[in-house]
């Protein structure tokens, strides 16, 4: 609405400029007709109309050049449209008041975008481009959908209506499931692989459900992702550290991942850690090769065994203690605590060294839920065994 209310304000003083313009022309070209005839006109006849065409020509100048700017924008920001040698061309339905790319049709089967926004799921999609088959189709609004006046803007801002500017391209995914998803690429709303990818309606449950089942994941080579501070040769960002990713392939007792998860999908016993001082002040030195972050955080991938979706946790090493990391405010972080065993075995795999002799040295803890009597809201004593007879941890919490 603001960006109308603007560009209306644009046309008006462009309009107002134009009228002024002409109305200046209009007296020069008479002030010279009355000289002709041999009249003798006063100068500030031909001044005042010169100096108000030269101010007005400056104002219409201005919405002409914000309009350019912007075609220029947004036509060299453009992603090239692929086109499918099918031909064949899809319309986004019509929602209620206004068309929707939440879903489409396409050979009588309704597909429905996988994800819509924030979502609670653990896991995200994520696979590469070598994935998508050949189009299959094109999709874009009905022309019939949008109204004159938004296709004059359209096209006064980048040459093209509302409709021949949004155009997408439907892929087939390749999936070893072979789950039947398409992608539908530079499609509008779609800022992440999972927004831009479309499911059969009727069978979007189980495929979500055979991604959230952590068994359907590789949870013993994992990759680790963190930031360190990096030299500043050759770094354009002025507005932040020189800093670079690094990615390293980590090996795993299998369990460790699926506790990990677990703990952080639990949603009990959350605390807050502030970060000590001396972290800090690294963050705040930025020496090369020193953590991002001051104090050592982490994030490790399990991937699904089909290669197209992965689950992650971010740990924090902050004084010998591993956390999982849920959030984080200014100075303090919020976190969940690992026991003493699991707290070691993070350490010397994944913060200090990993090789294939860790899937042997750990042993991962089993979770058994008995009632407490001494409570009436039936809440739960969390015990923590390695088998049922030997208890290592007794914690409170409620299921």
């Amino acid at each position: 609405m603001g960006a109308t209310f603007f560009m209306i304000l644009m046309a008006i003083v462009f309009s107002i400029a134009v009228f002024f313009i002409v109305l200046s022309i209009t007296l020069i070209v008479v002030w010279n007709i009355r000289k002709r005839r041999g009249k003798n006109p006063r100068k500030w006849w031909l001044v005042a109309p010169t100096i108000l065409l030269i101010i007005n020509v400056i104002v219409a100048l201005l919405p002409v050049g914000y309009v350019g700017f912007l075609r220029y924008a947004n036509n060299s920001a453009e992603q090239p449209i692929v086109y499918a040698d099918s031909k064949k061309v899809l319309y986004w339905p019509m929602d209620d008041y206004e068309p929707t790319t939440n879903y489409f049709e396409m050979g009588g089967v309704k597909y429905v975008r996988f994800r819509e926004g924030f979502s609670d799921e653990s896991f995200f999609l994520d696979y590469g481009d070598e994935r998508l088959g050949k189009p299959v189709a094109n999709i874009k609004y009905d022309p019939s959908d949008s109204s004159p006046f938004n296709d004059f803007m359209w096209v006064l801002l980048s040459g093209r209506t509302y409709s021949e500017q949004n155009v997408s391209t439907v892929y087939p995914v390749a999936n070893d499931n072979n789950f039947d998803f398409y992608y539908v690429g530079n499609s509008p709303g779609s800022a992440s692989r999972a927004s831009g990818t479309f499911f059969a309606e009727n069978s979007i449950d189980s495929i979500k459900a055979y991604y959230a089942d952590v068994a359907n994941y590789d949870t013993q080579n994992i990759v680790c992702d963190y930031t360190v501070f990096a030299d500043s040769e050759g770094w354009t960002d002025q507005y932040g550290q020189p800093h670079k990713d690094v990615k390293e392939n980590l090996i795993l007792n299998p369990e460790v991942f699926n506790e990990l998860q677990s703990l952080y999908d639990s949603h009990q016993a959350l605390e807050r850690v502030d970060i000590p001082q001396k972290y800090l002040d690294i963050q705040k030195a930025a020496v090369p090769g020193t953590s991002f972050w001051g104090y050592d955080k982490r994030e490790i991938f399990a991937y699904s065994k089909d290669k197209m979706a992965y689950e992650h946790v971010i740990l924090v090493l902050i004084d010998g203690q591993v956390y999982v990391n849920s959030g984080s405010g200014a100075g303090y972080i919020t976190c969940y605590t690992l026991s003493d065993e699991l707290n070691q075995y993070i350490v010397d795999t994944i913060f200090v060294n990993n090789d294939a002799n860790n899937l042997q040295s750990y042993q991962p803890l089993y979770f058994v839920f008995l009632p407490d009597p001494t409570l009436s809201t039936a809440p739960f004593l969390t015990i923590a065994a390695r088998t049922a007879s030997t208890v290592v941890g007794l914690t409170s919490g409620r299921m």
